[in-house]
Protein backbone atom coordinates (compact mmCIF):
# COMPACT_ATOMS: atom_id res chain seq x y z
CA UNK A 1 0.00 0.00 0.00
CA UNK A 2 1.59 3.48 -0.88
CA UNK A 3 1.66 5.85 1.49
CA UNK A 4 2.72 9.67 1.45
CA UNK A 5 5.81 10.49 4.16
CA UNK A 6 5.56 12.45 6.63
CA UNK A 7 8.93 14.68 5.58
CA UNK A 8 8.61 15.01 2.28
CA UNK A 9 5.05 13.85 1.42
CA UNK A 10 6.76 11.41 -1.66
CA UNK A 11 4.43 8.80 -2.03
CA UNK A 12 6.20 5.78 -1.13
CA UNK A 13 5.69 1.54 -0.42
CA UNK A 14 5.61 0.81 3.18
CA UNK A 15 7.84 -2.24 4.54
CA UNK A 16 6.52 -2.11 8.08
CA UNK A 17 3.08 -1.47 9.22
CA UNK A 18 3.95 1.90 11.35
CA UNK A 19 6.40 3.31 8.40
CA UNK A 20 6.17 7.12 8.16
CA UNK A 21 9.29 8.21 6.18
CA UNK A 22 10.39 6.80 3.45
CA UNK A 23 14.18 6.71 4.51
CA UNK A 24 16.30 7.32 7.50
CA UNK A 25 17.51 10.86 6.11
CA UNK A 26 13.74 11.83 6.17
CA UNK A 27 13.27 10.98 9.33
CA UNK A 28 15.98 12.23 10.72
CA UNK A 29 15.50 15.78 9.17
CA UNK A 30 11.95 15.54 10.92
CA UNK A 31 13.52 15.42 14.16
CA UNK A 32 15.71 17.94 13.33
CA UNK A 33 12.94 20.13 12.25
CA UNK A 34 10.69 18.94 15.34
CA UNK A 35 13.74 19.85 17.83
CA UNK A 36 14.52 22.93 15.98
CA UNK A 37 18.13 21.85 14.82
CA UNK A 38 19.76 24.67 12.63
CA UNK A 39 22.17 24.28 10.34
CA UNK A 40 25.30 26.02 10.72
CA UNK A 41 28.16 25.29 8.42
CA UNK A 42 27.78 21.65 7.36
CA UNK A 43 25.91 20.14 10.38
CA UNK A 44 23.21 20.88 11.92
CA UNK A 45 22.97 22.07 16.01
CA UNK A 46 20.64 23.31 18.64
CA UNK A 47 20.58 27.00 19.86
CA UNK A 48 22.51 26.46 23.47
CA UNK A 49 23.87 29.86 25.00
CA UNK A 50 27.59 29.86 25.87
CA UNK A 51 26.85 27.94 28.95
CA UNK A 52 25.25 25.01 27.01
CA UNK A 53 21.86 25.65 27.91
CA UNK A 54 19.26 25.77 25.43
CA UNK A 55 17.63 28.93 24.47
CA UNK A 56 14.16 29.10 24.78
CA UNK A 57 12.38 30.76 21.90
CA UNK A 58 10.03 33.64 22.48
CA UNK A 59 7.15 33.79 21.23
CA UNK A 60 7.23 36.31 19.13
CA UNK A 61 9.95 34.13 16.96
CA UNK A 62 7.54 30.76 16.88
CA UNK A 63 4.24 32.64 16.02
CA UNK A 64 5.26 34.07 12.45
CA UNK A 65 6.54 30.30 11.59
CA UNK A 66 3.69 28.32 12.83
CA UNK A 67 1.05 30.12 12.12
CA UNK A 68 2.28 30.21 8.61
CA UNK A 69 3.03 26.31 8.17
CA UNK A 70 -0.70 25.93 10.13
CA UNK A 71 -2.60 28.41 7.91
CA UNK A 72 -1.37 26.71 5.10
CA UNK A 73 -2.28 23.24 5.93
CA UNK A 74 -5.99 24.89 7.00
CA UNK A 75 -6.02 26.16 3.33
CA UNK A 76 -4.85 23.14 1.75
CA UNK A 77 -8.00 21.32 3.74
CA UNK A 78 -10.63 23.96 2.72
CA UNK A 79 -9.54 23.24 -1.03
CA UNK A 80 -10.37 19.35 -0.72
CA UNK A 81 -13.82 20.20 -0.39
CA UNK A 82 -16.81 17.80 -1.60
CA UNK A 83 -16.33 18.28 -5.40
CA UNK A 84 -19.94 18.62 -7.04
CA UNK A 85 -19.19 18.76 -10.24
CA UNK A 86 -17.43 14.82 -10.58
CA UNK A 87 -20.62 13.43 -8.34
CA UNK A 88 -23.18 15.29 -11.15
CA UNK A 89 -20.62 13.58 -13.61
CA UNK A 90 -20.64 10.27 -12.42
CA UNK A 91 -25.11 10.00 -11.60
CA UNK A 92 -25.60 11.53 -15.30
CA UNK A 93 -23.53 9.25 -16.76
CA UNK A 94 -25.25 6.35 -15.28
CA UNK A 95 -28.49 7.18 -15.91
CA UNK A 96 -27.58 7.92 -19.46
CA UNK A 97 -26.23 4.11 -19.22
CA UNK A 98 -29.11 2.67 -17.62
CA UNK A 99 -31.17 4.19 -20.34
CA UNK A 100 -29.16 3.18 -23.01
CA UNK A 101 -29.21 -0.38 -21.51
CA UNK A 102 -32.96 -0.52 -21.30
CA UNK A 103 -33.84 0.88 -24.90
CA UNK A 104 -31.62 -1.47 -26.50
CA UNK A 105 -33.63 -4.12 -25.03
CA UNK A 106 -36.79 -2.81 -25.57
CA UNK A 107 -35.40 -2.62 -29.50
CA UNK A 108 -33.75 -5.76 -29.97
CA UNK A 109 -35.55 -8.01 -27.13
CA UNK A 110 -39.01 -7.16 -25.56
CA UNK A 111 -39.57 -10.39 -24.00
CA UNK A 112 -36.96 -10.18 -21.88
CA UNK A 113 -38.02 -7.34 -19.86
CA UNK A 114 -39.79 -7.39 -17.31
CA UNK A 115 -43.79 -8.01 -17.07
CA UNK A 116 -45.54 -4.88 -16.05
CA UNK A 117 -49.02 -4.44 -14.24
CA UNK A 118 -50.88 -4.70 -17.64
CA UNK A 119 -48.97 -7.39 -19.22
CA UNK A 120 -50.48 -9.42 -16.16
CA UNK A 121 -53.41 -8.32 -16.25
CA UNK A 122 -53.74 -9.69 -20.13
CA UNK A 123 -52.54 -13.18 -19.40
CA UNK A 124 -55.13 -13.39 -16.82
CA UNK A 125 -57.84 -12.45 -19.32
CA UNK A 126 -56.45 -15.21 -21.82
CA UNK A 127 -56.12 -18.00 -19.31
CA UNK A 128 -59.94 -17.46 -18.13
CA UNK A 129 -61.02 -17.45 -21.89
CA UNK A 130 -58.58 -20.60 -22.28
CA UNK A 131 -60.69 -21.74 -19.38
CA UNK A 132 -64.17 -21.10 -20.64
CA UNK A 133 -63.28 -22.68 -23.61
CA UNK A 134 -62.00 -26.22 -21.89
CA UNK A 135 -65.09 -26.03 -19.67
CA UNK A 136 -67.16 -25.57 -23.29
CA UNK A 137 -65.38 -28.89 -25.12
CA UNK A 138 -65.92 -30.90 -21.94
CA UNK A 139 -69.62 -30.32 -21.64
CA UNK A 140 -70.31 -31.02 -25.95
CA UNK A 141 -68.46 -34.05 -25.08
CA UNK A 142 -70.34 -35.24 -22.14
CA UNK A 143 -73.83 -34.77 -23.19
CA UNK A 144 -73.12 -35.36 -26.66
CA UNK A 145 -76.40 -36.59 -28.90
CA UNK A 146 -75.97 -39.66 -31.02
Amino acid sequence: MKINCRHCKEAFIRKRRNQGYCSASCRTMACYKRNRYEYVSGSYKKNTDKLGVIEPQTTTQLVPKELDSKLKTLLKKEEKVFDTKSMTNTVVSNLLSDTAVYGMKKILNPKSLPATKGDVEMMLIQIQELQQLLIEIKFKNKYRIL
